[in-house]
């Protein structure tokens, strides 16, 4: 690994072209137990790579109702609770235990705050026939405003579209200029004192580019 180099590198433990099973779970919690996960998709032989040759690009539409799945995710999202969907990649290429797959996660609902302001209608005294429906005064109409009262809170709603992304990169990292933002995404594995560096997985809430 470090012929050439000076410098103690680290460098990737999955290999351009291995090929990744991806499965994705529904749970209610951010670090569910097994029993706690509701596998909905599975995706396999998707290509770990980074040009057209040696990459894979797919996407699936879900059609989420209360009859489709568990009564318990729908109810979290009738209370305005959060809902997880957790992604497990593994890598086929790779035997080592521990270090041939790894996780991300994502959140399903999303909240908006959102304000009730109360309908108020100004009337000139003035306008013929309709003067008398004014207030005769201030105390009329705080009168009127306090039995409509404006509330505020937040609203859940399920995130339109989620994707998960792969970060394919096989740079040999000189370890002792390793950028701090780099370095804080890394994962290692275990079984080789910290020289070889899993996959980054990222989740968002944008649709999936190129």
């Amino acid at each position: 690994q470090n012929t050439g180099n000076p410098h103690p590198v680290v460098v990737p433990h999955w290999k351009e072209g291995s090929k990744l099973v991806v499965d994705a779970y529904l749970s209610n919690s951010v670090q569910p137990k097994h029993e706690e996960l509701w596998h909905f998709w599975k995706s396999s032989d998707i290509i770990f790579g980074w040009d057209d040759h040696h990459s894979s690009i797919e996407s699936q539409t879900f059609n989420f109702t209360k009859k489709s799945i568990p009564e318990n995710f729908w109810r979290s999202l009738e209370d305005n609770k959060m809902l997880y969907v957790h992604y497990r990649i593994s890598n086929r290429n790779v035997a080592e235990k521990g270090t041939s797959v790894v996780w991300a996660k994502v959140k399903m609902v999303r909240y908006l705050d959102y304000v009730e302001i109360p309908k108020r209608r100004y009337l000139v005294k003035d306008w013929p026939f309709i003067g008398s429906l004014v207030p005769a005064d201030k105390r009329e109409i705080d009168g009127i405003a306090a039995s409509n009262p404006s509330s505020s809170g937040e609203t859940g709603y399920w995130a339109p579209t989620i994707s998960l992304q792969i970060v394919a990169d096989w740079t040999q990292w000189p370890r002792s200029t390793l950028p701090p933002l780099v370095a804080h995404s890394l994962k290692f594995n275990p079984r080789n004192s910290r020289n070889e560096y899993l996959p980054v997985v990222y989740t968002s809430q944008l649709g999936m580019t190129r």
